[in-house]
């Protein structure tokens, strides 16, 4: 299992208090954490290259925009329909 996210691993810890101990709850159970994984960018990846997945279960986001900034809603087309294109991909 791959848990993945965009933030940098000092970024996330900061930020959240929970952190530390849900990454070592995750690793205990076999997980693989890595950061900083820009959904848009997988296939070149070299953690998701030669691998092919049963279930991808993806949160969307919030990207940063309001919901009213066209450029966020263009954002976030691009970052769930790439998403989306890379696990039919992998599948």
């Amino acid at each position: 299992m791959n848990i993945t996210g965009t933030l940098n691993k000092d970024v996330l810890l900061k930020n959240y208090k929970g952190a530390v101990e849900n990454i070592k709850k995750l690793k205990d159970l076999g997980a693989r954490v890595l950061h900083e994984v820009d959904a848009r960018n997988m296939s070149t990846n070299r953690h998701f290259r030669s691998h092919t997945y049963d279930l991808i279960i993806y949160n969307f986001p919030h990207s940063g925009f309001k919901y009213n900034d066209s450029n966020g809603k263009a954002t976030r087309y691009e970052l769930i329909s790439r998403y989306l294109y890379i696990c039919y991909c992998y599948s």
